[in-house]
C-alpha cells in the first residue's frame, strides 16, 4: 500500500487486502497477500490466539480457511488515523464451518497498525505490523446449530 495519508484510495486498497484473505480465498492467494502486505515480524492478536511472524500468520489464516471456510465479506466502516499510522475496520465475514454447517456471520472490528517501509528508489509503502481482531460475539458459540443463531440475535 502506498503512503495512505496521501493516497485517495487507501480504503479501497485495504479492502482488497482483506478480501484477498477472507473472501473465498485460495491458500495460494492468502499466502501472497500476507507476504506482500504484512511485515516479516507481524504481530497477530486474536480472541483465541496470539502469535508473531508472517509464516505463523500464514499458517493461521490457512488453517482457519480449512476449518471455517470463508464465504463473503461486508465492510461496515473503515477509519484511518494518519497520526497513529493505524486503521480500524468494522466488518462481517460470512463463514460456512467445516463446509457442512450452516453459513454464519462473524462480526468483528480489526485494528491494523502500519510500519512505513521505504523502497529504494520508490515510494514509501505501508506494511501491516500488528493485527488485532475484536469479535462482537464469541465465534465458537455462533457455530453451534440453533443455539448459535439465538446467541447471535440482536432482537432477543
Amino acid at each position: 500500500m502506498q503512503d495512505m495519508h496521501r493516497s485517495k484510495n487507501s480504503v479501497m486498497e485495504i479492502q482488497d487486502v482483506v478480501r484477498g484473505l477472507v473472501e473465498k480465498p485460495t491458500l495460494k492467494r492468502q499466502a501472497a497477500v500476507l507476504q506482500k502486505y504484512f511485515t516479516e515480524d507481524v504481530e497477530f492478536r486474536h480472541f483465541y490466539i496470539n502469535t508473531g511472524g508472517v509464516q505463523d500468520l500464514t499458517a493461521i489464516y490457512q488453517m482457519a480457511e480449512l476449518v471455517v471456510n470463508y464465504q463473503s465479506l461486508e465492510f461496515e466502516n473503515i477509519i484511518y488515523d494518519s497520526r497513529e499510522n493505524a486503521m480500524a475496520i468494522k466488518m462481517t465475514v460470512m463463514v460456512k464451518p467445516l463446509y457442512i454447517l450452516p453459513q454464519v456471520p462473524l462480526r468483528l472490528c480489526t485494528l491494523l497498525e502500519f510500519q512505513d517501509e521505504k523502497v529504494q528508489g520508490g515510494p514509501t509503502l505501508k506494511k501491516i505490523m500488528v493485527q488485532r481482531d475484536y469479535f462482537e460475539r464469541s465465534p465458537i458459540l455462533i457455530f453451534i446449530p440453533i443455539l448459535g443463531r439465538i446467541y447471535d440475535s440482536n432482537s432477543i
